[in-house]
């Protein structure tokens, strides 16, 4: 330690400190050496001002049980504070600064108070717990990834957001209603899809006689053969897309006659026998007859519906004739028989 004793004031004066400017006042003021060089400490009746770094030779010891700590202001000043435990006790923090999904681009904080927000997709539900400090992610949707139909491949979805698509058959109609998430799935002829529907492709003349086609000439299981009925001229009855008769299955047909005749000559006699046999020749059964009688010469409609029970492979034909007088069968007549189970 440097000491001024033995020495004139001349030979140390710059090494003594002393302010810039005579006495201690409410006022700033810079210590400065002899020299007149400025040092980092002011220094006034009320204020020390260091003008630098303020450090310690040795550190200060740590005392978790002091609660009072001195901090410096928005203004540089040190001031006072008193602090609670959590202060001392609280360790280092560690956190992510960058969330990455691959493929996707980046999220990054853009503060140390950012908030991170997880947002809901499609079918996705986000359920937060603050008690547990718990965040729950889970699939709201529910759905059926394979369609399975008895006898048929199965319909499995190729992507979480795939299309199913429904098809309409013959005789059938899909309707679908957004707004209940519905789809019906109907006959189109409201009743069942006709399976036969016979007519004659040109207008021809009744006979006298009751002639029913030979059961040789009738195959219940070809689409190709078409048929006669009461016919000399060898005029056919066919089907609208198919000629010949469709096979039925067991259950219960509806069988419709929609004849439009043209009476040629006053008090004609027209009869209708709707008859069921089988393929193979067996006996004929009439289900119903209708007998109509014009007394004078002009055009006759004769309509009527019958329901009967259907055996398999069951054959549904009519004859139809003149007892008397004369009439045609028009074109637009049509026979049909609709399966209704």
């Amino acid at each position: 330690m440097a000491t001024l004793s033995g020495n004139k004031v001349k030979d140390t004066y710059q090494s003594l400190l002393k302010l810039e400017s005579n006495g201690v006042t409410s006022s700033l003021k810079t210590v400065e050496d002899g020299s007149g060089v400025d040092s980092a400490l002011k220094l006034s009746t009320d204020t020390v001002e260091v003008n630098g770094t303020l450090s310690f030779t040795t550190a200060p010891s740590t005392d978790s049980s002091e609660l009072t700590a001195l901090l410096v202001d928005g203004s540089n000043n040190v001031v006072k504070r008193e602090l609670d435990s959590s202060a001392f006790t609280a360790g280092a923090t560690n956190s992510f600064e960058t969330i990455s999904v691959s493929g996707q681009t980046d999220v990054v904080a853009d503060s140390s108070t950012d908030t991170l927000t997880l947002a809901e997709g499609t079918g996705i539900d986000i359920t937060t717990n603050a008690a547990t400090d718990t965040i729950t992610i889970a699939n709201s949707s529910s759905a059926f990834k394979t369609i399975s139909v008895s006898g048929q491949s199965d319909v499995v979805a190729d992507a979480v957001e795939d299309t199913l698509t429904l098809a309409a058959g013959t005789g059938i109609t899909i309707t679908t209603a957004a707004s209940t998430d519905t789809i019906t799935i109907a006959s189109s002829s409201g009743t069942g899809a006709p399976i036969m529907v016979v007519r004659p492709d040109a207008n021809y003349a009744l006979t006298g006689s009751g002639a029913f086609p030979d059961t040789a000439t009738v195959e219940n299981a070809s689409d190709t053969r078409s048929y006669s009925i009461n016919n000399p001229s060898n005029t056919k009855l066919e089907l609208l897309t198919n000629q010949g008769v469709k096979t039925l299955a067991a259950g219960v047909v509806r069988i419709d006659v929609d004849f439009i005749l043209e009476v040629t000559s006053a008090n004609t006699d027209v009869e209708i026998s709707i008859i069921r046999e089988r393929p193979e020749g067996a006996t004929q059964t009439t289900l119903q007859s209708v007998e109509r009688r014009m007394p004078n010469a002009a055009n006759m409609a004769i309509g009527f519906s019958l329901y009967a029970a259907a055996r398999a492979e069951d054959v549904y034909l009519y004859k139809i004739y003149a007892s008397s007088g004369a009439a045609t069968l028009k074109q637009i007549s049509s026979f049909t028989v609709t399966q209704l189970s």
